[in-house]
């Protein structure tokens, strides 16, 4: 045998070595994929926005439709906001000023039912305020820290 047959041989070995070992890989990362985590979510949301319906985010799998007149399946930033809250996995930390949104509490509360901690920060002096959502979710036995203003 030659030089030049053994170099061939050895180099068509190499890539084959090289091949088999790409292959493997990609086919252990199909297989058995690692949770990646997100990092920190950098999202921005502007407020006012278009009222739409959020029954479908508190309701997925209902085989009724939803009765109300608002817009639906309108990807607003309140609705993408629901979205990241009912996505907590671990716990929820809140800071609000004045906390009168029934949508809000209700995911806050849905929350709760799965057993998430939550924590929310808000003003002392708003929680007194009409409409203010603070009674419900402390009635529901939730951890509250109040600012004093």
């Amino acid at each position: 045998m030659s030089v030049v047959q053994m170099v061939k041989i050895v180099g068509l070995g190499a890539v084959a070595l090289t091949l088999s070992v790409e292959w493997l890989g990609w086919l252990f990362c199909r297989l058995w994929p690692r949770k990646i985590s997100r990092g920190p979510l950098k999202e921005v949301f502007f407020f006012p926005t278009e009222v739409a319906c959020t029954e479908h985010l508190f309701t997925p799998n209902s085989p009724f439709p939803c009765p109300c007149p608002l817009p639906h399946n309108i990807n607003t930033s309140f609705t993408r906001l629901l979205v990241h809250i009912l996505s907590a996995s671990s716990s929820l930390d809140l800071c609000v000023f004045a906390f009168t949104n029934l949508d809000l509490s209700r995911a806050i509360l849905a929350l709760h039912t799965r057993g998430i901690p939550i924590r929310i920060l808000t003003d002392m002096d708003y929680t007194l305020i009409t409409g203010s959502q603070i009674g419900a979710i402390r009635r529901a036995g939730r951890l509250m820290a109040e600012a004093q203003s």
